[in-house]
């Protein structure tokens, strides 16, 4: 698939585009139906929608899939904070929120050079693949 610099700041852009819409409406349905199931289907639909990327034939699909990808993964943040609230006394949830916070950043700063070498190894849509199963 060919892909020229304006489609990957499309692309770059895309997964932001969704997860950003998703994050208020995502805390809300935690509160609503409650986190646990808010955090199963989130997971699954990632799953589905990383998978999605990599069978896209096309810059425009991928980037809908992108899209759908950041849609299923805004709610996990505010849905993990609404998980660790009623387990957790009020003097231990910033330490709590600040820890799962870290464990994001440090994840992606892990996996952005694991995911190099394995799309260097397997390709792009390999990666995707793999990433899509765990």
């Amino acid at each position: 698939m060919a892909c020229d610099a304006s489609s990957r700041g499309q692309l770059l852009s895309s997964y932001s585009l969704g997860y950003l819409s998703s994050q208020i409406a995502g805390g809300a349905l935690a509160d609503r139906i409650g986190p646990r199931l808010v955090i199963l289907c989130a997971s699954a639909l990632g799953g589905a929608c990383t998978l999605a990327s990599a069978s896209a034939r096309s810059v425009r699909a991928l980037c809908l899939a992108q899209v759908l990808l950041g849609v299923s993964q805004g709610p996990l943040y505010p849905t993990s904070i609404a998980y660790l609230g009623p387990a957790l006394p009020p003097s231990k949830r910033a330490h709590a929120s600040t820890v799962l916070d870290l464990g994001i950043t440090l994840a992606t700063l892990l996996a952005l050079p694991f995911s190099g070498a394995i799309a260097a190894a397997v390709g792009w849509r390999g990666a995707f693949r793999l990433y899509g199963v765990l």
